[in-house]
């Protein structure tokens, strides 16, 4: 109704109490309960209105309002239609469109939409209206939305950030972000060209050296350049950062060039700063060559001395000892370069500590870098030869806990790794919800990001593979978890706690399990006869009793109890008869393919529909199998066509169905970590409790399990 009357509303009349009623027409719209009925009208808008029809009805506040909601860029659900977004931005016209976007605190996911919905090399705009959108993205919360957002900005306004003198550049830099991560080399092409440099002397501040101090060195090579020309009174912060970017060069060549300089005008006996052995000494003679005066200045210079001493003249722990050195010293003035060298040099250390406080600070330091492999193999490797097993454990524990993934070599400096962190890593991870998750699945949708956890969890699962330590131990200690799961808790929350740490053990089990084929348990079979559990964990237990069984006859003898079993139970043992056989027919005797029918045929007949349906389908691939190989069984075409004159045009309308596509998830996939990746997408899971990028080698079996997933969509539709 709205579609087809709206338009002649708005075409009525245009005087001023018609558009009024107008306003309270949309303002009700937008703010209806009907979650369709917001959708629906935020695309005719998009579609149909511009900036200025929306300030014309004193609309547009209302309506960057209803557009900075993060569910409305749901890749795993809703999307605003991307076609009104960019007929909405073209129709309104980007200077309109920018002026308007400023006034909206964004959040982070639906700003960097719209910015994407912009097409690149825009016409030139006003400096102040650039700076203004680059405040609202500095100001964006989620980490990596606000990363994509700022490269995005230098698609966008390239023409304009290109006109920038070097001043202005300075400021949008500073404007848009904390860290200079790209467009280095537009920054060293402003720094060698510019002529008017002592009139931009004013934004090279602390601030700006902080945000570019381990950037592309042809920035710092250049601004040393420009420096070196100005009097000693201008130097400013300059003089400090330079000299300590000298340091850090691998070119020889340009390195001795810059401390020549430094040799020249601030009388620095670059000799003499190499044979220091005295940090103190060094601190001092540095504090009074570059004139430090201000309590900044001081601490930046004492700061970044400690790194450099560390990192130069410290090779041996025992170096620490013979200059009189005290390790806290270290850690509380230097930065991480300085936490990692002394992690290294624990490495070397023959004699256990008198004072193992210094272990406390390098966890400090880890929890605040956790991708520091260097501070983790220090404190794992020194604890293990040195601790006890209870405190090494513990040790380990806790630089495992606080890692963002298992690296190798962290565990390679230990003697062992008890099963129990091999389980807490196998099943780690907060799970996300909500707006986290709408943001995290955007990010994987357009930008191929992989989600931390997940990235965590998979790096456990392959050490146990790759280093072959107790895997049966390890995978019969998650099926234990999993079925005392289903004991203590028999009925739990779709995507709930439980759920995920379900999927998590599902995961781990069909992936070790492909690489150690000759794993069985019969506690697999408690799992799989669970009542009550959701489809994806049914299927990937169907999938892995399927490739673990020993034999098909015992498959067939629990076939024999199948009239004992409740309906999902007996679904289930026939989708693993499905998968066995349509992998392993060649290998299966002829009077067990013959049991195998007698067994299914009776179940063609039973009360459940469900059952009854399935069991048709199952048989029909069988028998279909049976006689594409030749396999010689009476009366096969017979009872082929007895069912698809019983189904007629269901045969082919169920094909789609999820059980029937687990053969060839199963059998079309690397390995068992894509085959659970697979069913989890599928049965639409968390978009963090898989890894998307394993879909992508095969992209027709995603697309066939697309249809069955969007079936579950369908039915999660909001009213």
């Amino acid at each position: 109704m709205l579609s087809g009357h709206m338009p002649r509303f708005v075409a009525s009349s245009h005087d001023d109490i018609w558009l009024r009623w107008l306003r309270i027409l949309y303002v009700r719209l937008l703010e209806n309960h009907n979650v369709l009925v917001v959708r629906w009208t935020l695309e005719y808008f998009l579609m149909y209105f511009t900036i200025n029809e929306l300030r014309r009805v004193n609309l547009l506040n209302q309506f960057l309002d209803a557009i900075n909601k993060t569910e409305l860029y749901d890749a795993e659900d809703y999307f605003l239609p991307e076609l009104n977004i960019k007929t909405f931005v073209q129709n309104s016209g980007t200077l309109q469109f920018l002026e308007a976007l400023v006034m909206v605190p964004w959040q982070s996911l639906p700003l960097l939409h719209w910015l994407r919905s912009m097409q690149p090399r825009q016409p030139h705009i006003a400096k102040s209206l650039l700076l203004k959108i680059c405040e609202r993205i500095k100001s964006l919360q989620h980490e990596n939305l606000r990363y994509e957002a700022q490269n995005r900005m230098f698609d966008i306004f390239e023409p304009t950030i290109e006109s920038l003198s070097l001043g202005d550049y300075i400021q949008f830099i500073k404007a848009l972000c904390d860290s200079f991560c790209r467009d280095h080399k537009r920054f060293t092409a402003k720094i060698a060209s510019c002529t008017n440099f002592t009139d931009e002397l004013v934004y090279f501040d602390k601030s700006l050296f902080m945000m570019i101090f381990r950037t592309d060195v042809n920035i710092g090579i250049e601004l040393h350049k420009q420096f070196s020309q100005l009097p000693r009174t201008q130097h400013g912060w300059w003089r400090l950062f330079s000299f300590f970017f000298s340091l850090k060069l691998e070119c020889a060549t340009e390195r001795m060039e810059i401390l020549d300089f430094y040799r020249t005008e601030y009388d620095l006996d670059i000799g003499l700063i190499e044979k220091m052995t005295n940090l103190y000494n060094l601190q001092q003679y540095l504090l009074e060559k570059l004139k430090c005066e201000s309590e900044e200045e001081i601490s930046f210079v004492l700061h970044r001395s400690v790194d450099w001493f560390t990192c130069e003249k410290l090779l041996k722990w025992t170096q620490i000892e013979e200059l009189n050195l005290r390790p806290h010293e270290l850690l509380s003035q230097g930065t991480i370069l300085t936490a990692q060298r002394v992690s290294t040099l624990l490495n070397d250390v023959e004699i256990r500590l008198k004072d193992e406080s210094i272990l406390k600070v390098l966890m400090t330091f880890l929890k605040q870098y956790p991708d520091s492999v260097l501070v983790a193999t220090g404190l794992v490797k020194y604890a293990a030869v040195f601790l006890p097993k209870e405190e090494s454990e513990q040790i380990l524990s806790d630089v495992l806990e606080t890692s963002h993934f298992l690296n190798i070599n962290v565990l390679c400096c230990t003697k062992s790794v008890p099963i129990s962190l091999i389980i807490r890593g196998i099943l780690s991870g907060s799970p996300l919800s909500g707006e986290m998750c709408i943001e995290y699945g955007y990010l994987i949708n357009q930008y191929n990001y992989f989600f931390t956890s997940c990235r965590k969890r998979d790096s456990y699962i392959n050490f146990v593979i790759d280093r072959k330590t107790d895997i049966n131990a390890i995978l019969d200690e998650l099926v234990r978890i999993n079925n005392e799961m289903v004991e203590n808790k028999p009925s739990y929350v779709e995507n709930s706690k439980d759920h995920r740490i379900k999927m998590r053990i599902g995961r781990a089990l069909l992936r070790i399990t492909f690489k150690n084929p000759s794993y069985w348990s019969d506690q697999l079979w408690d799992a799989l006869l669970a009542l009550n559990e959701h489809e994806n964990i049914k299927y990937m237990y169907e999938c892995l009793v399927a490739r673990c069984l020993p034999c098909v006859d015992m498959l067939l003898n629990r076939l024999n109890q199948l009239d004992g079993l409740e309906s999902c139970q007996q679904l289930s043992f026939i989708s693993v008869l499905h998968i066995y056989c349509l992998s392993k027919y060649n290998h299966i005797k002829l009077e067990q393919l013959q049991r195998i029918i007698d067994l299914l045929l009776p179940q063609t007949m039973s009360k459940d529909f469900e059952i009854r349906l399935f069991t048709q389908l199952v048989l029909h691939r069988l028998l279909q199998q049976f006689e594409d190989s030749n396999i010689k069984i009476p009366g096969v075409i017979n009872m082929k066509n007895a069912i698809e004159g019983n189904l007629a045009d269901k045969l082919q309308e169920y094909q789609d169905e999820g059980r029937l596509l687990l053969p060839k998830i199963c059998y079309q996939t690397p390995d068992g970590l894509q085959a659970a990746d697979f069913i989890l997408y599928m049965t639409y899971a968390p978009c963090d409790e898989y890894f998307a990028d394993s879909l992508r080698p095969n992209i027709k079996l995603k697309s066939e399990l697309a249809k069955y997933r969007s079936i579950l969509k369908d039915k999660g539709l909001p009213t």
